[in-house]
């Protein structure tokens, strides 16, 4: 219809005509246009919001493991810190079982990275870039190079750990007393007065407790970076 009256009025040579026609023109095409990104960026924003409400329970969940984790850590690093008073005459130094039970596990490393699967979801589609502010943009890629460094520095730490139950088994031994079929009672013996005199297993003892410090700061960095993240997420929910 519209370029029916462009063509008659070109033909009758009525320009003002054939201009307003083809300003219609124009401006349809224009407002289409404006309308589809109006709609893309409605979508876009729907999507945000979506992946930021997702991605928030997830590093809520997170953050709360993280944290009865650091706990956990730091009070297994100060009972294993104990091991200082093995250069004291153990005639005189309380020792007890769960400074053994602690010396025993000393080279267990129980971790493992957040569990987070958006960030993964995030790098591998693309969606990062839904994100529309800059700041939390820049913590999630953190989030993302803290738990891959984090990841690194444990694998280290695993490989450098003594098990002073095999290097020392005249000094720690273990002896399972029942079993309920689900966890095994175990008795650990310490051989405190051997301890004592004996450098190397004092060194190797020392050794495993800046294991255990080492992956409390790894944990405690997580802890940081996902307080922060977690932060943010919060502020940029809908």
């Amino acid at each position: 219809m519209i370029l029916d009256n462009i063509s008659r009025a070109l033909k009758e040579q009525n320009w003002l005509a054939a201009a307003i026609e083809f300003v219609i023109v124009i401006a349809g095409v224009v407002i289409g246009f404006q309308i589809n990104a109006w709609n893309e960026s409605r979508v876009e924003r729907e999507q945000e919001q979506d992946l930021i409400a997702r991605l928030a329970v997830e590093v809520d969940g997170a953050l709360s493991r993280k944290r009865s984790e650091l706990a956990r850590e730091v009070s297994d690093v100060e009972a294993l810190a104990s091991i200082r008073l093995l250069e004291d005459s153990a005639e005189h130094v309380a020792f007890d079982d769960e400074l053994c039970g602690a010396i025993d596990i000393s080279h267990v490393i129980l971790w493992a990275p957040a569990a987070i699967p958006m960030l993964d979801e995030l790098g591998q589609t693309g969606a990062l870039d839904l994100i529309s502010e800059d700041e939390l943009r820049a913590l999630v890629v953190q989030a993302v190079s803290a738990r891959d460094a984090a990841r690194e520095r444990v694998d280290f730490i695993r490989s450098t750990g003594n098990t002073l139950r095999k290097t020392h088994p005249d000094l720690l031994q273990a002896r399972i007393l029942e079993f309920d079929g689900r966890w095994p009672r175990i008795k650990r013996f310490c051989d405190w007065a051997g301890m004592h005199q004996d450098p190397l297993f004092q060194n190797l003892a020392v050794e495993n407790f800046f294991v255990q410090a080492t992956l409390l700061l790894v944990v405690r960095s997580e802890v940081e970076t996902l307080e922060r993240l977690n932060e943010a997420l919060k502020n940029g929910r809908p």
